[in-house]
């Protein structure tokens, strides 16, 4: 993963993922590995990963982790730094942001295909929901949902302090 090449870079960071398109016998295996270097004062989008957990240690940086459970408890909220492992279990949305220095870390999910749904984005769930449904599942507008839906449309997978979507460690 440190020669390869990312498959995601934005302004915010970039990702290398290491799945079953890349190496086979991961396939067998049913695990994969994601690596992220995230820019200082940026966010990496709130997502979950379908179907598998993952255990994520944090190899250079300091940052915000916030993990909910799927009642939208709070399961994890702290700073982590270089050396430290937290784990997410399969369902849990999350998202890790950075404060004035960059943030490194790895993931090793339990399954060979790496597809993780995003709250927000260009790739959020919430565009493919047809809009009379989100209204009435936020209940509210079918205004108030279209902004929730188009928000950071033109985003991918980091936000940055630029964009004012969130406060910093």
């Amino acid at each position: 993963m440190e020669i390869a090449h990312p498959d995601v870079i934005e302004s915010g960071g970039r990702m290398t993922l290491l799945d079953d398109t890349k190496m086979r016998i991961l396939e067998h295996l049913s695990f994969g590995a994601v690596r992220v270097k995230l820019n200082p004062s940026s966010m990496f989008a709130p997502q979950w990963l379908l179907g598998s957990g993952q255990i994520v240690y944090v190899t250079k940086g300091k940052g915000r982790v916030e993990v909910a459970t799927q009642e939208g408890q709070a399961a994890i909220e702290q700073t982590v730094d270089a050396g430290d492992v937290f784990v997410v279990p399969p369902y849990h949305p999350h998202a890790v942001n950075t404060g004035s220095s960059p943030m490194e870390w790895i993931c090793i999910h339990f399954t060979s295909s790496f597809y993780p749904s995003f709250l927000s984005g260009s790739r959020s769930v919430y565009a493919s929901i047809p809009l009379e449904v989100l209204s009435a599942s936020l209940n509210t507008s079918d205004d108030v949902a279209d902004m929730v839906r188009s928000a950071h449309a033109s985003e991918k997978m980091f936000f940055t302090l630029d964009r004012g979507f969130f406060s910093i460690v």
